[in-house]
């Protein structure tokens, strides 16, 4: 049996706050091949939503491009995922039918679900460098992106 590889998966939001916005994101998801070189592959993204959802939505891709079960280390500055996947409460959600300890429904079910899929594959952890290798990359380019978008938007209206 091969031994799992290691793979770091560095992500970056364009903003933070509980208001649903147009948010964008970037992940780099990086690996040393079978041949000892290191690889890079990065995912982006916008949409409205708020800061939990756009980080659940980012770490998802991320995860999607993994092919085989790997143990991943995640920077990411989103407490709300780190902590709710950490100390099993997404677990539990998903036990309860989506439900919280009140009752109520849980915000984001089904990106926590996608989530939840992806993650069931490897073996996560969390790690805290905001400034990691990939941050000013990741940052530069969903400047890029969300630039690109709103000029081309100004021009049909």
């Amino acid at each position: 049996m091969q031994a799992k590889k290691d793979v770091n998966i560095y992500i970056e939001t364009d903003s933070r706050g509980t208001r649903k916005q147009v948010r964008w994101y970037g992940a780099a998801v990086e690996f040393i091949r079978a041949s000892g070189e290191a690889e890079k592959r990065s995912v982006y993204g916008g949409m409205e939503a708020t800061y939990n959802r756009i980080s659940l939505i980012a770490l998802t891709k991320a995860l999607e491009l993994l092919i085989c079960p790997c143990n991943v280390t995640i920077y990411m500055q989103c407490d709300y995922v780190k902590g709710s996947i950490m100390q099993g409460y997404a677990d539990r959600w998903n036990g309860n039918g989506w439900r919280n300890e009140r009752n109520e429904p849980v915000a984001n079910a089904e990106e926590w679900k996608a989530l939840l899929v992806q993650a069931s594959k490897h073996e996560l952890s969390f790690a805290f460098n905001p400034d990691h290798p990939y941050r000013e990359e990741l940052v530069k380019e969903i400047g890029r992106r969300r630039g690109a978008v709103y000029r081309q938007s100004s021009l049909l209206s």
